[in-house]
């Protein structure tokens, strides 16, 4: 199967997202997955986008453990020919801006009550 690789225009928006100094880090990595997931739709199986969805989830609410996971799940999109070898590099390079900045707090890792 031939995979197409993301066009030039993509790979240049997704850049400046991810290094833009405004997006904050929950908008990074939902970003960050969602660009994952639109190049994986529709050529790949199902549960590939599933454990995205979940090392998302992940993601959000821990700051790095879940990189290991997503450059698993990255890596097996390579080997059943789902993703292509450029895209994968790219989207490796662009994990290391899924990181809280200096200035950002880090994620909350459960719901807290204010109030009453």
């Amino acid at each position: 199967m031939f995979v197409i690789p993301l066009d030039l225009g993509a790979s240049e928006a997704m850049q400046a997202m991810m290094v833009y100094s405004n997006v904050l880090y929950p908008q990074r990595v939902r970003y960050f997955f969602y660009i994952c997931k639109e190049q994986l739709q529709g050529r790949c199986r199902k549960d590939l986008v599933m454990r995205l969805d979940k090392v998302m989830d992940v993601a959000l609410v821990q700051s790095g453990e879940w990189h290991s996971r997503l450059t698993m799940v990255l890596r097996e999109a390579l080997e059943l020919g789902a993703l292509h070898r450029a895209d994968h590099d790219f989207f490796l390079a662009q994990l290391g801006h899924c990181t809280p900045r200096r200035h950002e707090k880090p994620p909350i890792r459960g719901l807290q009550r204010t109030g009453n």
